[in-house]
C-alpha cells in the first residue's frame, strides 16, 4: 500500500468544529483518511488568524514521495491528518505440544501527521509538527516470516517566517518540508 499517495494535490479546508465542502475541482479524501481538530495552545490567547499548512514527505533514495492535503488551521489549533489501517499479522510460529501456533501482533500501517501553528507576530509563527510513517513487509518474497521494516517518527519545532520552508531530515536521505502561509 502506498502511503497517502492518492492524496497528492488534494485540498482540505475545514474550520474548527465544522466541515466545509472542498473547493471546486478538489477530489474527495479517501474514506480511510481522518481529520481531527483540537485546541492546543490552551495557555495562550489565540488570535482569529488562519493559516494554510502544506507538507511534502520524501522518503529519499528513490523511495516514496508525496504531499499531504493542504489544510487550514486556526491559530493555536492542533490538526491531525491520519491515513492508517490496523491489521493482524503472523510474525512467527511457535511449536507447542507438537502444534504449530502462530504469533500474531496488530500492526498499524500508514501516515499520521499533526500540525499546530502559533502566531508570534504578523510575519512569524511557531510550527509544531509531528509525522509518523509506518509500514510492514516481508523480508523477502519467499520468506515465511514478516518484519516491521519501516517506522519513522519526526517532531519538528521551529520558529518560521510565513511562506518559508521548514525542513526536517527523514531517514538517511529523505526529508519533510512544511510551509505555512497566512490565509
Amino acid at each position: 500500500r502506498v502511503l497517502l499517495l492518492a492524496l497528492l494535490m488534494l485540498v482540505v479546508d475545514v474550520a474548527c468544529g465544522q466541515e466545509k465542502p472542498a473547493p471546486p475541482g478538489a477530489r474527495e479524501l479517501p474514506a480511510t483518511v481522518r481529520v481531527t481538530r483540537e485546541r492546543d495552545a490552551a495557555t495562550l490567547t489565540p488570535s482569529d488568524r488562519q493559516f494554510v499548512v502544506s507538507c511534502r514527505i520524501d522518503a529519499g533514495g528513490g523511495g516514496i514521495a508525496f504531499s499531504l492535503p493542504e489544510i487550514t488551521v486556526l491559530d493555536g489549533e492542533r490538526v491531525t491528518i491520519a491515513d492508517t489501517s490496523t491489521t493482524r499479522r503472523v510474525l512467527a510460529h511457535k511449536l507447542e505440544n507438537g502444534v504449530r501456533t502462530p504469533i500474531v501482533r496488530e500492526v498499524t500501517e500508514g501516515t499520521i501527521a499533526r500540525f499546530t501553528v502559533i502566531s508570534v507576530d504578523d510575519t512569524q509563527v511557531v510550527v509544531d509538527a509531528s509525522v509518523i510513517l509506518s509500514g510492514h513487509m516481508r523480508e523477502a518474497p519467499n520468506e515465511q516470516r514478516e518484519k516491521l521494516r519501516s517506522s519513522e517518527e519526526r517532531r519538528i519545532l521551529d520558529l518560521s517566517t510565513l511562506g518559508d520552508t521548514v525542513t526536517c531530515p527523514l531517514g538517511e536521505k529523505g526529508r519533510i518540508e512544511i510551509v505555512v502561509k497566512a490565509k
